[in-house]
């Protein structure tokens, strides 16, 4: 068996393959650069968004509770298909939860005893938003509970967490969910 090249048509073949292999390397890079680069743009769009309409308010009116859910709505669409990375998502719903009540066997809790939302949200705007009922309708809380203060906090994780696995539908999302929640530290 003879190795080496033996005609030009030898070399030509390497190039090409190599050509091709370096080709699919750039392709892939890219896209994983384009994928970040969407990542930043809906966080920050997200977050500009949030900012602008209700960062400065100390309570939320019934046309700005409408706005929060349909945004909080939105914030969840992109969780779900993947726009947003888990470790920002964790951090939203942790946010989420300051602001809006939580579901269990169709009763609100408000983890937040100072939320801006002050009152349950209306039965006809959660029909409007299936989205956001699944995703903060839970187990882990049963009866009024203040998961501000420090003693709450394992409780706080794994209903973050709960939130999102709902979001998923998935208990892996929601195992690496409570991982992400580890990371964080109050």
């Amino acid at each position: 068996m003879e190795h080496g090249f033996t005609t030009w048509k030898d070399i030509i073949v390497v190039l090409v393959n190599i050509l091709g292999v370096a080709a699919i390397i750039i392709a892939v890079r890219s896209y994983r650069l384009k994928q970040k680069s969407n990542y930043f743009q809906v966080v920050n769009n997200l977050v500009n968004k949030y900012q602008d309409n209700f960062l400065a308010q100390n309570n939320f009116d019934n046309e700005t509770r409408k706005k929060f859910i349909d945004f909080v709505n939105e914030e969840l669409f992109y969780i779900q298909y993947g726009y947003v990375p888990l470790p920002i998502a964790v951090e939203w719903i942790d946010g989420m939860l300051d602001i809006l009540p939580v579901i269990n066997n169709g009763k609100q809790y408000f983890t937040n005893p100072n939320s801006l939302f002050n009152s349950k949200i209306e039965d006809d705007i959660l029909k409007t938003y299936p989205r956001v009922k699944r995703a903060l309708s839970i187990t882990s809380i049963k009866d009024p509970v203040d998961l501000t203060i420090n003693s709450s906090i394992a409780l706080r994780k794994e209903v973050v967490s709960e939130v999102i696995g709902n979001i998923f539908n998935s208990k892996k999302m929601k195992k690496r969910a409570k991982n992400e929640m580890n990371k964080i530290h109050f």
